[in-house]
């Protein structure tokens, strides 16, 4: 069975001895400065790092420029000594929303990249996906949609086998899979809807579920061939999905954004699963946009409204703060 992408998204690691502290000065090793601004977050692999950023457009949103100058860049650092390596950078294909609103508060690379060891695959959104080699040299380039939003686009690209399998929701409302050493499309799901969330992979018994929150339900795709295999409510009213699912012993936690709940949903049924598989839902603990993680049997979350941390027992959704 292939490997589950990104360890459920649970946003854990067991990294022994890091600091719990930083400031401008403490336990920094090094501070490079990048080009321009990103709110990708930055992936390792061996020694290198690779995170994206953005020029030439939407820097200060009192003048944000010629939008034809827009620029992404796929920066690589020495993970030892924070040395840039290589800057690809690549200029943008079509037309963005425009720089102001939500789009000013995380700009244009705001996707995370993920690395097989052969390349690096980046989505920029109305201008798809990339794959880079390890030099830095652009191998191809897949559309994905030619929509836009007022909110931007920041969903991430996770591995499947032989697939890139990226959330295409604002630019086509399609969930995407392509071909790694291609680019060619291999399958596609529509109907994602108001969904600005990564998807996740769950073991199911003998076979992986891939799983993305939606405007008003949780769905699940066999990541082979794009066929849905379940769903399960989700917000209710309908809205806006930007928390990703996280897996953890096999369990789905998804927070349904916006003021909807928080439930955990067991894998592996079919059709309409809210009755059968939902193990329990728990009622306006969740966050807007925060994606959750899980801690020792808990599940936090922080809402940027107020900035509320709160903890839940995984097992039951008691709130225990």
């Amino acid at each position: 069975m292939a490997p589950v992408s990104r360890a459920g998204g649970a946003g854990t690691s067991d990294a022994k001895g890091l600091p719990l502290e930083w400031s401008a000065s403490k336990n920094i090793v090094w501070k490079t400065d990048l080009p321009g601004p990103g709110a990708s977050s930055p992936i390792t692999f061996g020694d290198r790092i690779y995170v994206t950023c953005y020029t030439g457009y939407g820097i200060d949103q009192r003048s944000p420029g010629d939008m034809g100058n827009l620029k992404r860049h796929l920066m690589c650092l020495d993970r030892d000594t924070g040395r840039i390596v290589w800057n690809t950078g690549t200029s943008a294909r079509s037309g963005v929303a425009d720089y102001k609103s939500w789009i000013a508060l995380h700009g244009y690379a705001s996707s995370t990249p993920v690395c097989d060891g052969q390349r690096v695959y980046c989505f920029y959104g109305s201008s798809g996906v990339y794959a880079f080699d390890l030099s830095g040299q652009e191998q191809w380039n897949a559309d994905v949609g030619q929509q836009t939003h007022g909110f931007g686009t920041g969903t991430s690209p996770i591995l499947h086998d032989t697939f890139v399998i990226v959330n295409a929701s604002v630019e086509s409302g399609s969930l995407v899979a392509l071909d790694k050493e291609t680019g060619r499309e291999v399958w596609r799901a529509e109907g994602i809807q108001k969904s600005w969330n990564t998807p996740v992979m769950v073991e199911a018994g003998d076979h992986l579920e891939l799983v993305v929150d939606t405007e008003d339900k949780l769905r699940a795709f066999d990541p082979d061939t794009g066929r849905e295999l379940w769903q399960c409510a989700g917000s209710q009213p309908p809205r806006y999905l930007c928390p990703s699912p996280i897996v953890h012993n096999g369990i789905i936690y998804a927070t349904h954004g916006y003021h909807g709940p928080l439930s955990a949903v067991r894998p592996g049924g079919s059709g309409d699963v809210t009755n059968s598989h939902r193990l329990w839902v728990r009622p306006k603990v969740t966050t807007n946009v925060p994606s959750p993680v899980f801690h020792n049997g808990y599940i936090y979350s922080v809402r940027e409204e107020g900035g509320v941390l709160s903890c839940v027992n995984a097992e039951d959704g008691e709130v225990v703060f």
